[in-house]
């Protein structure tokens, strides 16, 4: 399954993000076998330092390490999807500035909430920086009324 070609935004006027930049991975992802969803906050500036794009992405690069730091091996993006891990970010537009407007962040919950239906068998959500936290916050406000991560240090 190509997630790209199911996901697409409405262009809720975001100010804050370069809207030509969206971005969701373009790999044949084999949905069944996802486990574990690693969102982090936006794609890069540049296609070329994106998860999907290369293991010598910049993305690729920090995210191999992230894991090696927690003690799985593992050298390629091949390896993680055998694991099954989905790699994606909360906001599908690269950021022009350092800050994200939380109506941007709400707007773009409602994208990476499709985008998480797809998978019926998550089992984990790593959630990498506070754009992530607050994406699923929304997320679970509109699902049941509550969030499901507290304000504060997590």
């Amino acid at each position: 399954m190509n997630i790209n070609e199911c996901i697409n935004c409405d262009h809720l006027s975001c100010s804050d993000i370069n809207e030509s930049g969206f971005l969701v991975p373009t790999k044949n992802i084999k949905k069944e076998k996802i486990k574990i969803l690693m969102i982090s906050e936006v794609p890069p500036d540049k296609k070329k330092d994106y998860f999907y794009s290369s293991d010598k992405s910049d993305y690729m690069k920090t995210t191999i390490q992230a894991f090696k730091d927690a003690g799985v091996e593992v050298n390629r993006l091949n390896e993680l999807e055998e694991l099954g891990v989905y790699l994606t970010t909360a906001v599908k537009c690269p950021k022009l500035q350092y800050r994200i407007s939380a109506k941007t962040i709400k707007n773009c919950s409602k994208i990476l909430e499709k985008e998480i239906s797809y998978f019926p068998n998550i089992q984990v959500y790593l959630l990498m920086g506070d754009v992530a936290i607050k994406a699923m916050n929304y997320i679970w406000k509109r699902k049941s009324g509550e969030k499901v991560i507290p304000n504060g240090s997590t």
